[in-house]
């Protein structure tokens, strides 16, 4: 099937309908054995690169708010990390990915990852504007501390 339709694919939900055409007599009319043959048999090489780059994207993503170390995005970045990670290797044998729920779930933690890298940049820009804030703060005190001790000498 992928061969027949190798840019473009089959067209999304048309798997089974050309299962009929591809399979051979006797064998079961189920559904291939992986996620990414499945993605790469509906919509192609370019279905695969899109699928691969938006999990790989949203991997990245949290990847980047884990390696800051900076709670409490880091935490919820490390458990849709996590989620990502038991999502592609469970398509490596799970041929029912598209279940509603579990393809649901795909799709909230990508959408997760993008929440999470925002949450993460207003907390990095907020402690940004905080930080020359608090040097001057901190500079403040100790200048009238010596300018009154100057005085007194």
């Amino acid at each position: 099937m992928w061969k027949d339709h190798f840019i473009f694919g089959a067209g999304v939900g048309n798997y089974y309908d050309l299962l009929k055409q591809y399979n051979r007599p006797g064998v079961l009319p189920l559904p291939v054995h992986n996620v990414f043959l499945w993605v790469g048999a509906e919509s192609g090489v370019l279905g695969v690169l899109g699928f691969f780059g938006t999990l790989f994207a949203a991997m990245v993503r949290c990847w980047r708010v884990i390696a800051g170390h900076r709670d409490p995005a880091c935490l919820l970045a490390l458990a849709v990390f996590g989620a990502l990670i038991a999502y592609f290797l469970d398509g490596l044998t799970d041929p029912l990915f598209r279940e509603p729920t579990v393809y649901t779930m795909f799709w909230v933690c990508v959408g997760l990852s993008a929440a999470v890298a925002r949450i993460d940049e207003q907390l990095r820009a907020e402690r940004r504007a905080r930080k020359p804030d608090a040097a001057a703060e901190a500079a403040t005190p100790a200048t009238a501390a010596h300018g009154t001790a100057g005085s007194a000498s």
